[in-house]
């Protein structure tokens, strides 16, 4: 009964400081999947499922910019899962995205963006592809495999599941 306390208590802490409800929402989520209950009615029942895994890419990405502004960007820097979430919803609403789009998602400055780019291009996860209509500007795709697996990491964390990058991300040697 004392860890529903709380959980109440840190979910009043976080509304207190106008994080948005949705947001509040899967941060509730995350707290009581982790939570360990000694029985099935202390733990609040999860509220507000994203209806798809596109919806849950938006809703995590927007979550993770919100603990960055309120931990500071140095303490929760994730560019390239920033980029892999936009890319997955993306893809899902089949839209081309844009190299500065990517970059823009990042949250991180602009030349770090570029390198995480490289560093996802090197690993296979994602290909570039030149625009037909503007030879300056470059989409970027995902990978089959990288949708995939973003897809299989989104349904974990929506089961209230852990999941660490590497095991969901990583690609074969």
């Amino acid at each position: 009964m004392q860890q529903l306390a709380t959980i109440r208590s840190i979910m009043a802490d976080v509304r207190a400081l106008g994080v948005p409800e949705a947001v509040v929402n899967v941060i509730e989520q995350i707290i009581c999947a982790n939570a360990r209950s000694d029985t099935a009615q202390e733990a609040p029942k999860v509220v507000n499922r994203p209806a798809s895994l596109p919806e849950a890419a938006r809703l995590f990405h927007r979550l993770s910019m919100s603990k960055a502004q309120l931990l500071g960007a140095d303490l929760v820097f994730d560019p390239a899962w920033h980029m892999l979430l936009t890319l997955f919803d993306e893809h899902a609403r089949g839209r081309e995205t844009s190299v500065s789009s990517l970059c823009y998602a990042s949250g991180s400055p602009f030349t770090t963006s570029l390198r995480v780019l490289s560093a996802l291009e090197k690993k296979r996860m994602i290909r570039k592809r030149p625009d037909s209509r503007d030879g300056r500007r470059i989409f970027i795709e995902p990978e089959v495999e990288t949708i995939a697996r973003v897809g299989q990491a989104l349904e974990r964390l929506c089961a209230g599941q852990p999941i660490t990058p590497p095991d969901c991300l990583a690609t074969a040697p």
